[in-house]
């Protein structure tokens, strides 16, 4: 639970109830008042340039296209994952962890979250082509772009 409050006398609690890539979901309520509790939904950053969702059901549909996104690179990144963590900036002693305790497609799919939940806002899929245009990877670029489309 976090506290945290707009004026010294007003002070309000928020609980983290769902969070999503582009948006977050909490229960508030004052400390005066515990059993009036209303949900505040916070958007972020938009995804990759795409326009701001505007209902829940956009906000899944991003959600499945990031994660279509990462199941194809799961399948299909091989070789350069470690360096598309790298330039995501993903630390060393994660990769070493991730590519320790899965198979290579787990590991891929392991880092790739990890960097979208340590960065919340940040973790979009222009980040993502950006890392993998480094390492001249054309031809999954091609594919993320149709995924996304």
């Amino acid at each position: 639970m976090i506290a945290a409050s707009m004026e010294k006398s007003s002070p309000f609690f928020l609980r983290r109830i769902n969070i999503g890539t582009s948006y977050c979901v909490f229960q508030v309520s004052q400390a005066s008042q515990a059993s009036e509790i209303v949900e505040l939904s916070l958007l972020l950053k938009p995804v990759g340039g795409v326009p701001a969702p505007t209902s829940r059901a956009e906000y899944n549909a991003m959600e499945d296209k990031m994660l279509d996104c990462f199941m194809f690179l799961k399948r299909n990144l091989v070789s350069d994952w470690k360096d598309v963590g790298r330039y995501l900036r993903v630390p060393e002693a994660e990769l070493s962890r991730f590519s320790k305790e899965s198979s290579i497609g787990e590991s891929i799919f392991q880092m790739l979250l990890y960097w979208q939940r340590k960065n919340a806002s940040e973790a979009s899929t222009e980040s993502l082509v950006k890392a993998l245009k480094k390492l001249n990877r054309k031809d999954l670029i091609e594919e993320i772009t149709e995924i996304l489309n």
